[in-house]
């Protein structure tokens, strides 16, 4: 069978979110037929909204998620919000964001709270990967929060450079909440083991919705031709 216009959308971005940072000609022309698809796909009425109701609104999300690294949990984490996402990618892009500091504000809680009255046992050497973990939690807050308030002036000029600002801000974001785990590499003592697991668990979703808003951020980017 012949790929539908969806599937051919969802190839589109994938290739070009591998290549974003250095666009070439060719990956122009793929990003321009990218938009003509998208419009193709889920047309702009002439009021500026978007054609459809909430169930094309949700298919929107459906489709944009296939371009994540972790495309049911990028759906089931965004869907509930298909009324202010409609079918917009920005909006998309922003409402990722949204939810990744969310989820990370709760872990950062859980850590910093951990850091400050470790359990009976727990080794110098768990205590300071929990110390640096809750430090690195701020900063990845610190940065997706950024990105949203960056987020908000990305049409108003300078888009590129604003979207290369996101785009930063969120990989480092997406690295801060990885070296939280690296600092427990090592640790085997009884005590800190299942601090260890729970950490690790806690900061593996964090990831995944953050791996998640940043290949949406990178999809807006290069519909935009980036």
């Amino acid at each position: 069978p012949q790929p539908t216009k969806a599937f051919l959308e969802i190839e589109s971005c994938k290739r070009n979110v591998a290549r974003v940072s250095s666009p070439s000609a060719m990956e122009l022309t793929v990003a321009i037929i990218f938009l003509v698809l998208s419009h193709a796909i889920f047309p702009v009425t002439a009021a500026g909204g978007t054609a459809g109701g909430g169930g094309d609104a949700t298919e929107f999300i459906r489709t944009s998620c296939k371009a994540t690294r972790w495309p049911a949990i990028c759906f089931s984490s965004l869907s509930a919000y298909a009324g202010s996402v409609q079918q917009s990618p920005s909006q998309l892009a922003r409402v990722a964001i949204s939810v990744s500091l969310s989820k990370a504000r709760t872990a950062s809680g859980y850590v910093g709270n951990l850091s400050a009255n470790a359990p009976p046992g727990c080794d110098p050497r768990s205590k300071m990967a929990l110390h640096d973990c809750s430090k690195t939690f701020k900063q990845a807050i610190g940065l997706m929060a950024q990105s949203l308030d960056e987020l908000r002036y990305l049409y108003a000029g300078n888009f590129r450079w604003r979207m290369s600002n996101i785009q930063t801000w969120m990989s480092a974001a997406l690295t801060n909440e990885q070296t939280c785990v690296d600092g427990f590499e090592g640790v085997t003592t009884t005590a800190a083991l299942p601090i260890k697991s729970t950490i690790a668990n806690k900061v593996s979703d964090v990831s995944k919705v953050t791996s998640n808003a940043l290949a949406l951020v990178n999809c807006l980017a290069a519909k935009h031709g980036r």
